[in-house]
């Protein structure tokens, strides 16, 4: 059974070598963002690493706090991995985590097709892109 574990900064280098494979080719497909980027974020704490494992990572989960005037927010950036039925259920872990932040609420530019999986979610807007 995977299990659900927030990585501390100290040990980002640890598994980032297992990380980044996960994730390129979407940090790629999003051209927001270098894979340095996200390590230099991870490491200052701006972003937060989790990781769902048993045998070796299963999924990857960054996230990142945001505070508005009137409402904080937890981010999820990226979500990648494979096997999801069994890492989904971890949503909820995170969310408690975010509380315990002063989250209001959880949030996350998601593909289309999560809207399958996140039944319980409110999907509000289309994000499109044009590029110029």
């Amino acid at each position: 059974m995977a299990r659900l574990e927030g990585v501390p900064k100290e040990q980002v280098y640890v598994v980032w070598g297992e990380v980044r494979k996960i994730i390129r080719p979407h940090i790629e497909a999003l051209e927001t963002h270098t894979i340095c980027d996200v390590l230099d974020n991870l490491l200052n704490r701006d972003w937060q690493l989790w990781l769902a494992h048993d045998d070796g990572i299963k999924a990857v989960c960054i996230t990142q706090i945001q505070v508005y005037p009137r409402q904080k927010r937890c981010r999820i950036m990226l979500v990648a991995g494979e096997g999801m039925d069994g890492w989904l259920p971890f949503e909820e872990a995170i969310a408690d985590w975010a509380r315990t932040q002063g989250c209001d609420k959880l949030v996350g530019e998601l593909r289309k097709g999560w809207q399958r999986k996140l039944k319980h979610w409110k999907f509000m807007n289309i994000v499109a892109e044009r590029k110029l």
